[in-house]
């Protein structure tokens, strides 16, 4: 992939294994004018695991990374990531 310019970087969280537990919510926050950045070239977000807490989490760290690095209010935010769902470039699968 990374031969086809499709990948180009790659982040890992691993919160159950090794000594230091690192969540995808900390790494989105961490990187957020790169996700700001992706997002604007029109990318699309998978969201996958277990249906407890997760899902949230993982749209209140997408919406801190949109406030953040695109300058817009939490209002704003929730609702660009509203019309990315709605677009097809924001999916949930969860479980329990």
């Amino acid at each position: 992939m990374v031969e086809e310019g499709v990948l180009t970087a790659l982040h890992v969280a691993f919160s159950r294994d090794g000594p230091k537990k690192c969540y995808v919510t900390q790494l989105i926050r961490e990187q957020a004018a790169a996700v700001w950045q992706l997002l604007q070239q029109g990318g699309v977000v998978y969201v996958s695991g277990s249906a407890n807490k997760m899902p949230q989490d993982v749209m209140t760290a997408f919406e801190d990374a949109v406030m953040t690095a695109g300058s817009l209010s939490r209002e704003q935010a929730q609702q660009y990531l509203r019309r990315m769902e709605l677009g097809g470039r924001y999916f949930v699968e969860a479980w329990s």
